[in-house]
């Protein structure tokens, strides 16, 4: 069983020599390699509503927790999904806290959400400099996320496109 992501099957295009050789420095290949097949693919994904670059963190964060990587790294990811968030939800100036007590006060979020959020971010602040999470609840703030992700993207996307039941 493959525990990592696994390259099955790919093409690589131009000189394969040059390549293995390392003549190719600088070039960026993407350009010329097309991966075919991933295993195993993540079972993690979010719905159409949470913006992608948002969804796309969040897979790697619920993956390197499952996975027992680095909780400091997965704390400072957290907080970047946290601040991406708040930017995509208006606000954009001032400091993180003001910022989610703003979005509190319009009832974007609740107190509950709002409280947590800054918890997060203290606690990413503690985490990330110390380099190691240890103390620090890096599961529960990856629940809270997605919580947070629920209430802010999913459940309005979905109410403003008709997809909820009354």
């Amino acid at each position: 069983e493959c525990k990592e992501y696994c390259l099955i099957k790919g093409i690589v295009t131009g000189s394969v020599e040059a390549l293995g050789r390392g003549q190719d420095a600088g070039i960026d290949y993407s350009e010329r390699v097309r991966i075919l097949l991933v295993s195993p693919e993540s079972s993690i994904s979010y719905p159409p509503e949470v913006p992608p670059e948002i969804a796309e963190v969040m897979v790697e964060l619920e993956e390197d927790l499952r996975r027992g990587r680095n909780e400091a790294r997965i704390l400072s990811g957290c907080r970047s999904v946290l601040d991406v968030a708040l930017q995509k939800l208006g606000e954009t100036s001032g400091g993180r806290g003001d910022r989610i007590g703003r979005l509190g006060a319009k009832g974007l979020l609740t107190a509950g959400l709002s409280d947590w959020a800054k918890r997060l971010w203290q606690d990413g602040h503690d985490g990330v400099h110390e380099l190691q999470a240890k103390g620090h609840p890096v599961a529960e703030h990856v629940a809270f996320l997605k919580l947070f992700i629920e209430v802010a993207f999913v459940i309005p996307g979905k109410i403003s496109a008709g997809k909820v039941a009354p």
